[in-house]
């Protein structure tokens, strides 16, 4: 209606922090500095300006202003800091128009990238906490008036209610973030692998610490970005657990009520055959008992000791335990894991 105009008011994005409010993400004000070329503008207060500003020669942005467009950038993306003397004199160069946007920064760079994810150039999280918790992060948009005043200019006389978007807080310590994702780059570097995850637990909450993979990528800068760097491998990818399996077998010894923590297994000569395959040890350690087997990791041991248990019982503590379900972390792709039924096992698996 005459007399009003009607604009989008945008929340701010909030924050995702670490377990100690570290800021892991957070969105920040850059600035774009823009003429049109069609108006009067004052080019010598311009450049002048801009070349003290920015330490670049006049001619430089002679140059920009000199080209044939009607829409002109003369510098884009600036942080408030950097800019902030243009800003203050706004009024003094005639035809400078400004632009604010909003962009998402990274402190972290790399370090937590495939977790946090990022926020593209549409302002949609992608992937990580940012995509999976986009409507939380990024708040609300809403319209408003603004009424014409006196002198021409436009004002809000409403009340604008809470939009901004809620911080997140993660239970990853930026610590131990930074040690796990050293270690892992230097695993993957000693023994030539193709790419690697670690994470790292709380044993006696399950809160996660610290979670890392390679390769990585730096969502500050996305240029010629590899997708498969995107991919938070340790929660995607399905992988065989490996020796961590090994307590679960033991226990299911000790329900059966055939053993005891103090039972051994005979593990001489150091290996095993079972079916075609032949699994060893690093020495032969001749017998030892349950808890030495899960001390060594030993392979013949907790072979043997397998092969004498119950294929339903073991395949019970597995599924009580979680094996090939949900872990219930909301992260979108997140592998169920694979178990298999007890009826296909064979004597290897």
């Amino acid at each position: 209606s005459k007399g009003y105009r009607e604009i989008d008011v945008y929340g701010n994005w909030g924050q995702i922090l670490d377990i100690k409010n570290r800021k892991l993400s957070e969105s920040i004000n850059k600035y774009s500095f823009w003429i049109n070329t069609n108006k009067n503008f004052n080019l010598k207060s311009i450049v002048e300006e801009f070349s003290l500003n920015f330490n670049k020669p006049k001619s430089f942005y002679l140059n920009i202003l000199n080209k044939k467009s009607n829409y002109i950038y003369i510098e884009k993306n600036i942080l408030f800091l950097d800019c902030k003397d243009i800003l203050q004199n706004l009024d003094k160069l005639k035809g400078l128009n400004v632009k604010r946007e909003s962009k998402r920064f990274y402190p972290y760079n790399n370090l937590a990238s495939q977790a946090i994810g990022y926020v593209d150039a549409d302002g949609f999280g992608q992937g990580g906490i940012e995509g999976n918790f986009n409507t939380t992060l990024s708040g609300d948009t809403i319209s408003t008036k603004l009424k014409k005043g006196a002198k021409g200019k436009y004002y809000n006389n409403s009340e604008i209610k809470n939009i901004n978007g809620k911080d997140i807080r993660l239970t990853i310590d930026m610590n131990l973030q930074f040690i796990a994702y050293k270690e892992l780059k230097s695993a993957i570097k000693s023994h030539r692998a193709k790419s690697g995850s670690l994470i790292m637990l709380d044993v006696g909450s399950g809160e996660v610490l610290a979670m890392v993979n390679q390769p990585s990528y730096n969502p500050n800068n996305r240029v010629g970005l590899d997708m498969s760097a995107v991919r938070n491998r340790a929660l995607t990818d399905v992988f065989e657990p490996g020796s961590t399996v090994k307590p679960f077998t033991v226990g299911v010894a000790l329900q059966s009520g055939n053993y005891s923590p103090q039972s051994t297994i005979d593990t001489a000569p150091g290996f095993v055959r079972v079916d075609n395959f032949t699994v060893r040890d690093p020495r032969n350690r001749g017998e030892i008992t349950l808890g030495e087997i899960i001390v060594h990791s030993s392979q013949v041991g907790i072979s043997k000791l397998a092969l004498d248990l119950n294929e339903y019982e073991v395949w019970g503590m597995f599924e009580k335990v979680g094996f090939g379900r949900d872990v219930g972390t909301g992260f979108p792709g997140e592998s169920l894991g694979y178990l298999p039924n007890h009826r296909k096992w064979k004597n290897i698996d």
